[in-house]
């Protein structure tokens, strides 16, 4: 018996339903399940699928996908989790309300359980602020506040509580309107189901974003005051794009002082949610719909976002690289082929075709890059790269940073070495910002880069593999506030300092 190589993940193209599901990819995994990508074969159509999987209590058996237990003493755990899990997508099966992920069937199969739901493109708000280097105006969050509470109250009165409110649980789909997803895991674990458990898997919650009953298990306590506790320390990340402090910290200090404006009677509000005894806490979703009439009457909505498009599908060669061997990535460039439209490039411009390199495990690598008129020959519809050193022009390339499962697309402009960005150039990303600085493959590598935002705020400091992650400073443009510290994953660690427009201390973290 052994592990899936991927942590217990169904492999791609694993058939599930007596073949009416086709798994595509990987999603999303918590300490309950995993959440699958797949397409419904009969009707030709993407779906999602989540997965119970209990982290720490599940194996899977590598020969055809069946879900073991690993300790005899959490088969109870287990086997209850499993009821649970049905009657959760039962219960989901019967909320009918836009602003919830709608569940479309539920089997049993590989010893574990496994529910449909629909597969919403667009992004969740955390990709969002991650893909915009920017919190959410007050004015976006007054627009998705009321689609979130609506999908609550529905919830609420079907007594299931989400338990785990996030921006990575808020959606937008394709048509600008939030969808709550990922309902109830921690809710399906009592008191007496964790006895004699040789795990920690039974209550997951997110930190920050969980009052003190839910940290403490204190399951009993739970109900849509707990909701509204991660619904306010959701607003406190949207309009700040920091991770919420913990409630024992709220309790003795209060909420740091806001670096961007925030409207008096909203943070009266995001106090009240985040209230350390429950019973202080707005009780249900009406009476935050009453305040927010009272203080913001009729809102008007934010200008639409346009989510960038995924790139168009293309035939993929994938190589390996290596950063210690160039001459041997710039031979195995040149074995490259891709098939490109039948109509000949125009003379003197750029044809676009597509390289696909895979790094080896240490580094992150080009998954799309294009060569030019003189570095590529063109025969019978192919391309063939040629390995070079060039000064290229808006040359459109995708990069994964090692700080995520997104590709980082962007308009290059600098020299390339044997199809990689390397040295001093500049990058417009597909979202706006524009990056100048380092590039090592095709990575943004600098002690000091810059990166200016659509918005008009400026990052400068210290850029690893595209993030902000060293020494450096945040400057927002709409109130000349600014974060000047160390940064951790694009995100200000302890110890950075807020100061506003006249160089005066006002917080730190």
């Amino acid at each position: 018996m052994t592990n899936n190589d991927r942590s217990g993940l169904l492999p791609v193209g694993t058939l599930l339903n007596s073949g009416n599901y086709r798994i595509e990819k990987h999603l999303a995994s918590g300490g309950f399940g995993n959440t699958y990508v797949a397409t419904h074969i009969g009707l030709d159509e993407r779906v999602a699928i989540k997965e119970l999987f209990l982290k720490g209590i599940c194996n899977r058996l590598d020969a055809d996908g069946s879900i073991t237990i690993t300790i005899a003493e959490n088969r109870r755990l287990y086997d209850s989790q499993l009821a649970k899990f049905k009657k959760e997508a039962l219960r989901l099966r019967k909320l009918n309300n836009r602003h919830i992920v709608r569940v479309l069937n539920y089997f049993e199969e590989n010893g574990t359980a496994y529910y449909v739901m629909d597969f919403l493109k667009g992004e969740s708000l955390s990709a969002r602020m991650k893909r915009t280097h920017r919190p959410l105006t007050e004015q976006e969050v007054l627009h998705f506040l009321p689609q979130v509470l609506d999908a609550l109250e529905e919830s609420h009165a079907a007594n299931i509580w989400h338990l785990d409110l996030k921006p990575g649980n808020i959606m937008v789909n394709d048509k600008g309107e939030a969808v709550l997803i990922d309902f109830g895991a921690s809710k399906q674990v009592s008191n007496t189901d964790t006895e004699g458990a040789t795990t920690s898997t039974a209550n997951c919650y997110t930190p920050g974003y969980a009052p003190s009953e839910l940290t403490e298990g204190a399951i009993e306590k739970f109900g849509p005051h707990t909701d509204m506790y991660s619904l306010g320390a959701t607003i406190y990340a949207l309009l700040t794009h920091l991770s919420p402090p913990s409630p024992s910290v709220v309790m003795e200090d209060g909420l740091p002082p806001y670096a961007v404006p925030v409207s008096d009677a909203m943070q009266r509000l995001v106090k009240w949610m985040m209230q350390y005894a429950r019973n202080a806490r707005p009780q249900n979703v009406e009476a935050v719909r009453k305040y927010l009439k009272e203080n913001f009457g009729e809102v008007a909505p934010p200008e639409p976002v346009v989510i960038p498009e995924e790139p168009e599908e293309v035939t993929v060669v994938e190589v390996e690289v290596s950063r210690e061997n160039p001459q041997q990535n710039a031979k195995k460039e040149e074995e490259i082929s891709v098939h490109v439209d039948d109509e000949p490039a125009p003379k003197k411009k750029w044809k676009w075709v597509v390289a696909g390199i895979v790094a080896v495990a240490a580094i992150s690598g080009i998954v799309a890059t294009n060569f030019g008129k003189e570095d590529a020959k063109t025969s019978g519809g192919e391309t063939v790269a040629l390995a070079d050193s060039v000064e290229v022009d808006k040359v459109r390339v995708a990069v994964k940073s090692q700080f995520s499962q997104d590709s980082i697309v962007y308009s290059y402009t600098g020299k390339m070495v044997n199809g990689l960005p390397q040295g001093r150039g500049r990058a417009v990303q597909e979202d706006g910002h524009v990056y100048e600085g380092l590039f090592v493959d095709g990575l943004y590598e600098d002690d000091n880069g810059t990166m200016y935002m659509k918005n008009g705020d400026k990052y400068v400091g210290t850029f690893r593999s595209c993030y902000f992650h060293g020494p450096g400073a945040y400057y927002f443009q709409l109130n000349g506030n600014s974060y000047k510290g160390k940064f951790i994953k694009g995100q200000p660690s302890p110890g950075t300092v807020v100061y506003d427009s006249g160089g005066k201390v006002i917080n730190k973290f």
